[in-house]
C-alpha cells in the first residue's frame, strides 16, 4: 500500500537533487540499433522488476534488439516553478535502451522504455536521476556524435573494477566505441513537420534489415512516436544502512519523457562499427547478450528539446 501522504523532502544547503519535472534543451541525439539476445534480456527483466514484486508486475521483451545511444543535452533545468529561476547544467549521456511490454492478465498493455545501463558526464544529474526516479546513473566520459556526418569515433567510458580482487582499484575504462570509414553517403534528413516520413522511413529501413516487428507492438510504437512521448521505467531502490542485502526502499516507477520541440532527424550514414567491453564490474555483453563486435547498419540522428514529467509508482515493496 502506498502511502496517502509523504514527508516534506529536507532541502539541505549544497544539495544538488532539484526539483522534477525537468526540462532538457538543445539535445543532439544520436542512436543505433544493435543485436541483442531475447532470453538475455527477459533475465533481466525478471530480475529487476518482476521477480522482486513477487510478479505483481508482467514486463516482457519485445524484440532481439537494444539501442545503444549518445545525447549531448545542451541544458537540463527544473520545472517546478521554486527551481526552475535557479539556474541549469548540461550532460552527456550515453544510455542502452530496451524495448519492453507492460502485460495486464497476459495481454501487451504498453510500450516502455528500459535502460539497464546509463552513464552521465555530470556528477548533478547523476545523483539527480538516481535519486528522483531511479535512473541506474554512473559517472562517465563520452565523445558523442557531433552532426549527422560525423564519423566518429565515437566513445563511452567510466569506472569499473576490471578484476575482482582485494588489490584491485577502481580506474576509468573504455566500455564502447563506435564509428566508421568517413565519406558514406548520409540517410534522408527530415524537418520539424516531417514526422510521418521519419517514422516512414525508419520502419522501412527496420524492415528492410530483417528487423520482426510484430503488429501490435509497430502500432504502440508508432503511436508513441506520433504523440511525441517515450513511456520510461525504472526500478529506484536505496540500499539499507542496517542490513547490507536489503533495500530501505524499492519501487518500479514509470514516467513520460515528452518531445517539446523538434528541429530536425534523419537516418545516419551506413558501415558503423560498434566495439563492446566488458569488465567484472560491468559485464554487459553477458547481461544483455551483446556481440563484443558487430556491424552497425541501422542509426539515426535527432535534434530535439524534451521533458522529464513527473513519475508513478507502478508498485512499491512494503
Amino acid at each position: 500500500m502506498i502511502p496517502s501522504s509523504l514527508p516534506a523532502y529536507v532541502d539541505l544547503d549544497g544539495g544538488i537533487v532539484i526539483r522534477p519535472p525537468y526540462q532538457q534543451t538543445r539535445t543532439f541525439l544520436g542512436a543505433w540499433l544493435v543485436s541483442s539476445d531475447k532470453a538475455a534480456q527477459q533475465r533481466l527483466l525478471d530480475a529487476t522488476f518482476n521477480e522482486p514484486s513477487g510478479h505483481a508486475v508482467d514486463y516482457r521483451a519485445l524484440t532481439s534488439h537494444a539501442i545503444v545511444s549518445f545525447a549531448d543535452i545542451g541544458a537540463l533545468a527544473s520545472l517546478d516553478p521554486r527551481d526552475a529561476q535557479h539556474g541549469h547544467t548540461s550532460e552527456i549521456d550515453t544510455v542502452v535502451w530496451l524495448v519492453v511490454g507492460a502485460y495486464e492478465d497476459g495481454v501487451l498493455d504498453r510500450l516502455v522504455f528500459h535502460s539497464p545501463y546509463i552513464w552521465v558526464t555530470n556528477s548533478f544529474a547523476t545523483a539527480a536521476g538516481r535519486e528522483v526516479y531511479g535512473f541506474p546513473k554512473a559517472e562517465g566520459w563520452a565523445r558523442p556524435l557531433a552532426s549527422p556526418d560525423d564519423p566518429g569515433p565515437l566513445w563511452a567510458e567510466t569506472l569499473v573494477l576490471p578484476r575482482y580482487a582485494p588489490t584491485t582499484a577502481l580506474r576509468r575504462e573504455r566500455v564502447l566505441t563506435l564509428s566508421r570509414p568517413p565519406g558514406a553517403a548520409a540517410g534522408p534528413s527530415f524537418g520539424p513537420d516531417e514526422g510521418l516520413a521519419a517514422v516512414t522511413a525508419l520502419v522501412a529501413r527496420l524492415l528492410a534489415r530483417g528487423v520482426a516487428i510484430e503488429g501490435a507492438l509497430l502500432a504502440e510504437l508508432l503511436g508513441s512516436l506520433f504523440s511525441v512521448r517515450v513511456p520510461l521505467l525504472f526500478l529506484k531502490q536505496f540500499r539499507d544502512a542496517a542490513t547490507s542485502d536489503r533495500a530501505c526502499y524499492q519501487a518500479i516507477i514509470e514516467a513520460n519523457a515528452t518531445v517539446t520541440a523538434l528541429r530536425g532527424a534523419g537516418l545516419l550514414p551506413t558501415g558503423w562499427t560498434l566495439d563492446v567491453r566488458q569488465y567484472d564490474s560491468l559485464r554487459i555483453v553477458d547481461t544483455l547478450g551483446l556481440r563484443p563486435q558487430e556491424a552497425l547498419d541501422l542509426g539515426f540522428w535527432a535534434d530535439f528539446d524534451f521533458s522529464l514529467e513527473l513519475g508513478r509508482e507502478v508498485w512499491r515493496a512494503t
